[in-house]
C-alpha cells in the first residue's frame, strides 16, 4: 500500500485504523467543513455563538478519539481539528473536566516556535482556544496527508531510516531555541500549572508535556503531509 494514501477509498480493510478512516488521514474534498474566517481566534459573542455551534457539528460520526471522563474527545470535522468534551454528561448537570488552559497554552506557544524552525513545511494553525458553555476546546487546522504513526508499517526501511535522521536534525535545531522571555528553562507558558493542570498531559492521550516532542509531532506529521501531496 502507498504510505501516503489519505483518500479513505484506498484504504484496504486490513489497515490498523481502517474501522476509523478518518483518524491520521485527510483527503480534502470540495464540501468539507471550512472554518469562516472572521471568528478565527476571536472571543466576541457573535464568534462564541458561531464557535459553538461548530461544536454542535461534532458528532459520533465524526469523532477519531474518545476521551476518558474528564478528558477531550478528538473530532475529525472537514478541515478543522476540534477536542471537546461537550459529548460527556455527568448525569448531575456538573462538568467534570480536567484544566486544559495550560496544555492550549503551551501548544499554541510551541507552534509559533515550530513555524519559525520548520521554514519548508506547513504547520497547522489553532484557530479556537476558549470556553463553550462551560467546557474547554480546542480548534486546529486539519493538515491534508497523513500522520508517521499511521504511515509507519508501510514505508520501507530506506524511508524509515531518512525519518531518523531528519529527525536527529530537528533535534539539533530544538537545541538552538531559546526562552523567549529570557529563562533558563524550556517551559513555552510563562504560567505556573497546578497540579490538576499538570494532569493533562497525563489524561490526554494525543498531547505531549514536552516542547521537544510536540515540535517533532508537528514536523513529523507536516512531512508526512508535503510527501503526500508531491508523491
Amino acid at each position: 500500500m502507498n504510505p501516503y494514501a489519505s483518500d479513505p477509498g484506498d484504504i484496504p480493510a486490513t489497515d490498523m485504523y481502517a474501522d476509523v478512516p478518518l483518524y491520521g488521514r485527510y483527503f480534502p474534498r470540495p464540501d468539507d467543513f471550512q472554518v469562516d474566517l472572521q471568528h478565527i481566534n476571536s472571543l466576541s459573542t457573535a464568534s462564541l455563538q458561531y464557535w459553538a455551534s461548530v461544536v454542535e457539528l461534532c458528532n459520533e460520526a465524526v469523532r477519531i478519539y474518545p476521551a476518558d471522563e474528564g478528558g477531550r474527545d478528538v473530532f475529525a470535522l472537514g478541515s478543522v481539528i476540534v477536542k471537546s468534551s461537550h459529548l460527556h454528561n455527568s448525569g448531575n448537570g456538573q462538568i467534570k473536566e480536567i484544566d486544559f488552559s495550560y496544555a492550549d497554552a503551551n501548544e499554541l506557544q510551541a507552534i509559533t516556535i515550530a513555524k519559525s524552525i520548520l521554514k519548508d513545511v506547513r504547520v497547522p494553525e489553532i484557530l479556537f482556544a476558549g470556553k463553550l458553555n462551560g467546557r474547554q476546546v480546542l480548534v486546529q487546522e486539519r493538515l491534508p496527508g497523513v500522520g508517521m504513526n499511521i504511515a509507519l508499517p508501510y514505508l520501507s526501511q530506506g524511508q524509515k531510516e531518512s525519518f531518523r535522521q531528519q529527525s536527529r536534525e530537528i533535534l539539533r535545531q530544538l537545541h538552538d531555541v531559546k526562552p523567549t522571555d529570557g529563562r533558563h528553562n524550556r517551559s513555552t507558558s510563562s504560567k505556573t500549572p497546578t497540579s490538576s493542570e499538570m494532569a493533562v498531559f497525563m489524561h490526554e492521550k494525543e498531547k505531549s508535556s514536552s516542547q521537544a516532542a510536540i515540535l517533532i509531532r508537528t514536523w513529523l506529521s507536516c512531512t508526512m503531509t508535503s510527501m503526500s501531496l508531491t508523491s
